[in-house]
């Protein structure tokens, strides 16, 4: 409830935030997109690795509305990809953007059709274990990631993909690994071409 007694929303931001926003003329969502692109930057999460294990990590503002606005657009663009429900467009909209076209595809050995049998899981990504007091944990495992060479066509798509983003190839393959992994469901059906930098980041199963 505001001063006036009345049930209109207002942002839940300090005064300073509140002013250094309406200067430049910027919404309150900013905040809350800049905090997304934060909290999902590698580096700051290395660095605050601590804060975010006890759930209070420090989020720092940029001192100028220009580098603001770019991470806050940057956050608006993440929620809408970790967003299963909001249409994307290049991903799950529209015409797909070249570099996820060869990113993560579903193969087979030897290049054969996938079948239903081939999706069984058994290349020990993980296990249940029994704890005794009746209740079950699932502990993980090593699984199966084979790193190789991009192929030819792998690397055009990232490439043409970073030109898009105003990316160079090199700062391309900074981000994503110098190599990519085959990572495996079994030993003949696999997901081909995710980035080492990719694996490590959303699923914790590869080291780089």
């Amino acid at each position: 409830m505001n001063e006036a007694g009345t049930n209109a929303k207002r942002p839940n931001l300090s005064q300073s935030v509140q002013t250094f926003l309406t200067a430049h003329a910027l919404p309150p969502e900013t905040i809350f997109r800049h905090i997304v692109a934060t909290l999902h930057a590698p580096s700051y999460r290395t660095e605050n690795a601590g804060a975010l294990r006890m759930d209070w990590p420090r989020v720092p503002l940029p001192a100028d509305a220009v580098t603001l606005r770019a991470s806050a657009n940057l956050g608006a663009t993440l929620a809408t990809l970790l967003d299963p429900e909001a249409p994307a467009p290049g991903v799950s909209t529209g015409a797909l953007r070249p570099g996820l076209r060869t990113l993560g595809l579903p193969a087979k050995r030897g290049g054969k059709t996938l079948e239903t049998a081939d999706l069984a899981l058994t290349s020990g990504w993980g296990s249940t274990q029994n704890t005794g007091s009746g209740s079950t944990i699932v502990m993980p495992g090593r699984g199966l990631a084979a790193e190789r060479d991009y192929t030819a066509k792998e690397r055009a798509a990232l490439e043409a993909e970073g030109k898009t983003l105003g990316l160079s190839a090199s700062e391309v393959f900074a981000l994503l690994g110098a190599r990519t992994l085959d990572v495996h469901l079994n030993a003949d059906a696999f997901w081909t071409n995710v980035p080492p930098r990719v694996w490590d980041y959303t699923l914790g199963g590869y080291q780089v």
